[in-house]
């Protein structure tokens, strides 16, 4: 599971961060966390399943990036996060899985980690093959495959 953070204030992107650690251990076995605050190109945008994602960056329309993740993997999750409440409407053209307004940050942050591990529980299987006596297993997720691993 990748996750991508997308803000070019680099303070708020820790504080993102340690929520996204805090709120994900319980979801995903295995998960790697990317921060990007600047040099917002395209082929940062490639991979990726969700997206936390400032819409007023500096250098670029955050809408314009989900616009571009979408061309990209239209199964992405993607959380807007902005002080500009105001946007939540226009955000709606890329159909966002949430919408974290910061001046609210911390109780909107806990009902997008609830959302989304409700999202997993929801569209969570897992298949297992037995392969010369090693087990391998993948856990699909709305047309995502990953790698579980146990021991």
């Amino acid at each position: 599971m990748l996750i991508k953070i997308v803000d070019d204030d680099q303070v708020f992107v820790k504080k993102i961060e340690s929520m996204v650690y805090d709120g994900f251990k319980d979801i995903f076995l295995d998960y790697s966390i990317d921060c990007i605050t600047s040099h917002f190109e395209d082929r940062y945008f490639e991979k990726g399943d969700i997206f936390f994602l400032d819409i007023d960056l500096k250098e670029k329309n955050g809408i314009k990036i989900a616009e571009k993740i979408r061309e990209n993997n239209s199964n992405a999750i993607i959380i807007f996060v902005s002080a500009m409440n105001d946007m939540i409407f226009d955000s709606l053209i890329v159909q966002p899985f949430y919408f974290i307004r910061k001046d609210n940050f911390d109780r909107d942050m806990k009902i997008a980690c609830t959302l989304i591990q409700k999202y997993i529980n929801k569209n969570h299987k897992i298949i297992t093959f037995d392969f010369n006596g090693k087990k391998n297993s993948y856990s699909i997720i709305r047309y995502h495959l990953f790698r579980i691993v146990f021991t």
